[in-house]
């Protein structure tokens, strides 16, 4: 057994892991791996289970249906809690209102000179000898 000693010192491998474990630390036993018979024979013992119990006539639905139940649930409660800290109403209330969206006729496009924006541009813009005007 772990002998405790007179101090707050940690002196043994024994002492550090009884510390850690007080302290909350879980110890991770199993790697996932099977390294002997027992281990192959508890894995073989959980996949039989599991399939008796899903295999088992009318047990699969009614298992499914429970699962899609607590999911709907806590869906729900997420729900409730995020509503509680501000109501949906609120929510809704703080949204502005659309208004009036403010639209332009198709007379400005048509009524504009473009010819001026021509004139406008130099030759020395880059972009004054790729527009080839118009002549009347």
């Amino acid at each position: 057994m772990i002998n405790e000693t007179k101090t707050d010192d940690i002196t043994t491998v024994a002492e550090l892991y009884d510390y850690m474990e007080k302290q909350g630390f879980k110890f991770k036993f199993h790697d996932g791996y099977d390294r002997d018979e027992v281990d192959s024979c508890i894995k073989d013992i959980q996949e039989t289970n599991r399939a008796l119990v899903l295999e088992a006539t009318g047990l699969q639905p009614l298992l499914e249906q429970l699962a899609k139940k607590r999911l709907e649930q806590a869906e729900e409660e997420h729900f409730v809690a995020a509503t509680q800290q501000t109501p949906l109403s609120e929510i809704m209330d703080a949204m502005p209102d659309d208004g009036e969206i403010a639209t332009e006729t198709d007379n400005l496009a048509t009524e504009h000179d473009f010819a001026e924006d021509l004139d406008d541009l130099g030759e020395d813009d880059e972009v004054a000898p790729t527009i080839k005007r118009k002549e009347n």
